[in-house]
């Protein structure tokens, strides 16, 4: 039960720490490899398609919003110390692109907050039993 206690305290810490790093080089390297081809495969509306933008031309696949999902995800909220800000600096641009591409601008889910929370709940079981 002591493990149990001991894991729980510090899972958050070691997770954190695996997902930290320099999120700026994270998302503009998302962007150039993975987005951008992701847009050019599963995105046929991009461009002239969707202009003007009109419901019958500008229909967003799954598989496209996956593609703008997966940036939001990976990118949605990042910051560093060196003031970078993808929400500022980078988000308006993106959900500008999805927008005119009949897509939603992405939703971020960011699961950190729910591991948190089951760490601090098995915590406080592992020690109402113990």
């Amino acid at each position: 039960m002591k493990e149990l206690l001991l894991l729980s305290s510090i899972l958050p810490t070691i997770i954190m720490a695996s997902t930290g790093g320099n999120c700026e080089n994270v998302c503009k390297y998302q962007i150039d490899n993975y987005w951008t081809p992701c847009l050019e495969e599963n995105c046929p509306q991009i461009g002239e398609m969707c202009n003007p933008v009109n419901a019958t031309t500008c229909v967003c696949s799954n598989e496209c919003q996956m593609c703008v999902d997966d940036l939001y995800n990976e990118c949605g909220g990042c910051t560093n110390k060196y003031g970078f800000d993808f929400n500022k600096e980078l988000g308006a641009k993106y959900k500008k692109l999805a927008e005119e591409m009949g897509c939603s601008s992405g939703v971020v889910n960011k699961p950190m907050k729910e591991i948190i929370l089951i760490s601090i709940l098995v915590c406080g079981v592992s020690l109402y039993v113990l």
